[in-house]
């Protein structure tokens, strides 16, 4: 068997997700089907890459997400984000650039 180049496999990886999406598949799958296809053609143990997605769940940065996104999510839905905006378009007043300095004010 030929070994592949690490062009080559690339390349075949975003050929297949590409056809993938181009006939409706949902990106989730198409990316999965892809590495799968790849791994396949080259050899590798198909457990590698479920030890590798369940060890990429576990990262800290991705365990944050969700938790910012709540945080988000109920300051919306109270309010409080409105507040802020209206504190600090108060405080920065009717100056060149207010909109950006009240975005940032808003935001820290």
């Amino acid at each position: 068997m030929e070994v592949m180049t690490p062009l080559a496999t690339g390349g075949l990886l975003f050929i297949i997700f590409f056809i993938l999406l181009l006939i409706g598949a949902p990106i989730m799958v198409g990316l999965g089907m892809a590495t799968m296809a790849c791994f396949l053609l080259l050899g590798i143990d198909l457990s590698i890459m479920v030890e590798r997605a369940f060890a990429s769940l576990t990262a800290f940065p991705l365990m944050a997400l969700p938790a910012f996104v709540l945080a988000g999510a109920l300051m919306e839905a109270s309010g409080i984000s409105r507040r802020l905006v209206n504190i600090a378009e108060n405080i920065v007043g009717p100056i060149p650039g207010g909109l950006a300095i009240s975005t940032v004010l808003s935001c820290v």
